[in-house]
């Protein structure tokens, strides 16, 4: 049986507000303990490390400083006669966000001076260091830039990322997805969209809804409560500084007004999509499983500093940014992306609609040789 036993160690304080009070507990939350992504993370990571705590948080969350870290750990049994094992639970706890963030900013730039450290300079405090704490799949879980937590590290410092998978810190997993969907906008020569016949009766309307339309336009463009102004104008005594208003509400404003029109359009115009059949592909990364305590990279143009975070899935990255504007800034991210493909090639052409027609042959009902083959007649 599986099953979990998790304690929630996140305490509310009595002058919360009442959506914290009013916040949904752990256990209500995670129904399906071993479907959720904490459990199956902690059963995976023990094949690496069965001391080691998986740590995690809410990926791309708006508000970091409510965030809530889960810290889990797999529970196992393992059979004295073959030695085999097997999952049992998964304890672990949360704690926030904000108390990790401190004790990060705290560890990262203390320095002691009698050693000759400089807290400017030799620590994470030295504007040209930046340090990252990053989980086994590369995504950040505490930052100097707290807006920076819970996003992939390839997207905010892509070159770093390529080199720790050229130094095969992490390894890079691609992954296809041959029943793929996306979301493609409709397109008047869609080869997969079949043609519509016209009567003469669809030609009459549409010739009636465009002379409609003209009208419409027409009298739009007209402006016949200028042409009744006017007219009133004549036999009623309007003081002359009204025509200067009126001047002067010449072609900027107009011009003015049709721009945001068109801003406006653009928000609310629908693009339409159509879902098709398609490849997708993923790039996905993982920690090493046996990785240096300590690496170090200073003869580049790159420079880091990397150490492992024991009995944690953590690593601790320190990087150089004096030399950041020499090198390309690159950015990716492990979202699904379509697989191109060269639709003129003859084993690329299943998506279109390709001709279909009757073999030139005649039908073939029978084989030659059939009644030589006594035995199998019944």
């Amino acid at each position: 049986m599986d099953y979990d036993n998790y304690e929630d160690k996140t305490k509310i304080p009595s002058d919360s507000d009442d959506s914290e009070k009013n916040k949904k507990h752990f256990i209500d939350e995670n129904v399906y303990s071993i479907e959720e992504v904490w459990y199956r993370r902690a059963v995976e990571y023990n094949m690496v490390n069965d001391e080691s705590y998986v740590y995690s948080v809410p990926f791309e969350n708006e508000n970091i400083k409510s965030s809530l870290v889960t810290a889990s750990q797999a529970v196992f049994v393992t059979s004295k006669e073959n030695k085999k094992k097997a999952a049992a639970a998964v304890v672990g706890y949360q704690f926030r966000h904000s108390a990790l963030q401190e004790l990060f900013t705290n560890i990262t730039r203390q320095c002691y001076s009698e050693t000759g450290c400089t807290p400017e300079i030799h620590t994470c405090l030295a504007t040209d260091r930046d340090c990252y704490i990053l989980d086994n799949n590369g995504y950040i879980i505490a930052s100097e830039n707290i807006i920076e937590t819970g996003q992939f590290f390839g997207n905010v410092k892509g070159s770093i990322m390529n080199m720790l998978v050229e130094e095969k810190i992490y390894k890079k997993i691609i992954i296809y997805d041959y029943q793929g969907v996306c979301f493609k906008p409709d397109k008047e020569d869609d080869a997969n969209s079949s043609s519509f016949l016209y009567t003469p009766i669809h030609h009459v309307k549409q010739l009636i809804g465009w002379l409609i339309g003209r009208l419409l336009w027409l009298a739009a463009h007209s402006n016949f409560q200028w042409m009744v102004s006017q007219a009133q104008a004549i036999f009623e005594d309007i003081p002359d500084y009204q025509e200067d208003e009126e001047n002067n509400y010449s072609s900027d404003t107009s011009s003015n007004l049709k721009y945001e029109g068109e801003k406006a359009l653009k928000y609310v115009m629908i693009h339409r999509t159509r879902p098709k059949t398609c490849d997708r592909v993923v790039n996905l990364f993982t920690l090493a499983s046996k990785i240096p305590e300590k690496v170090e990279r200073k003869s580049c143009a790159r420079p880091y500093e990397l150490r492992k975070i024991m009995n944690t899935n953590l690593i601790l990255l320190v990087v150089n940014e004096c030399k950041d504007k020499l090198t390309k800034t690159v950015k990716f991210d492990t979202l699904p992306q379509e697989v191109p493909y060269n639709e003129s090639l003859s084993c690329h052409k299943a998506a279109n609609s390709l001709p279909r027609c009757r073999p030139k042959t005649a039908c073939i009902r029978t084989h030659p040789d059939v009644s030589d083959y006594t035995y199998c007649i019944t």
